[in-house]
C-alpha cells in the first residue's frame, strides 16, 4: 500500500525544482482500477464458491470457472479487511475529485464491490451520489456504464 500511495496518490514533484504534476488524475484513476481489480478477484472468489458444479470439462481435465477460485477462507478474509480497511477510504476521499473523468472511474469502482461492502454505509451513500450525478451529464456520461451489477439494497426498495 505504501507504493501505491507513494506513487498514485501523492501529488509530489520528483525533483525539488520540479512542480507538481497537474495530471495527476490519471494516477487517482489508476488507483480507483487496483482497487476494482481488488474487487473483483473477491466477487469472483464468491461466484465461484457458490456455483462449485461450474467447471468447464475439456478432454478430461477441470477447469476453475475464474482464475481466482483457490483463494482459501483466510486469504479472501485478509483481503477483504485490506480492501476495506486499507485500499477503498483514500478511493472514496475521490468522490468530490474536481475531475469528472476520476469520479465515473470510482462510481465503476464501487459498483464492483463485494455485495456486503457496495450495500453498506458510506459507500452504498456515495455510489447514489455518483449514479445520480452521472445521469445528468450531457451526452449520456454513465449510459455505457455496466448495468448487470445488481442493484444496491437502497434502489431496490425505491422501486
Amino acid at each position: 500500500f505504501l507504493f501505491l500511495k507513494a506513487t498514485l496518490l501523492e501529488n509530489k514533484p520528483s525533483s525539488p525544482n520540479a512542480k507538481a504534476s497537474s495530471g495527476a488524475f490519471s494516477k487517482r484513476q489508476s488507483y480507483c482500477r487496483i482497487v476494482s481489480a481488488v474487487a473483483l478477484i473477491l466477487r469472483l472468489n464468491a461466484y465461484g464458491k457458490s456455483n462449485d458444479n461450474l467447471y468447464m470439462d475439456d478432454s478430461k481435465v477441470k477447469y476453475p470457472p475464474h482464475p481466482f477460485y483457490t483463494l482459501s477462507t483466510a486469504e479472501y478474509k485478509h483481503l477483504h479487511q485490506l480492501l476495506k480497511q486499507v485500499l477503498l477510504p483514500p478511493a472514496l476521499s475521490m468522490k468530490e475529485d474536481k475531475v469528472t473523468n476520476v469520479r465515473l472511474t470510482l462510481a465503476k469502482c464501487l459498483r464492483v464491490m463485494p455485495l456486503d461492502i457496495r450495500d453498506a454505509g458510506e459507500v452504498s451513500i456515495i455510489l447514489r451520489t455518483l449514479d445520480d450525478e452521472i445521469e445528468t451529464w450531457e451526452g449520456g456520461g454513465g449510459q455505457n456504464m455496466d448495468t448487470d451489477v445488481p442493484p444496491t439494497k437502497k434502489n431496490k426498495r425505491d422501486e
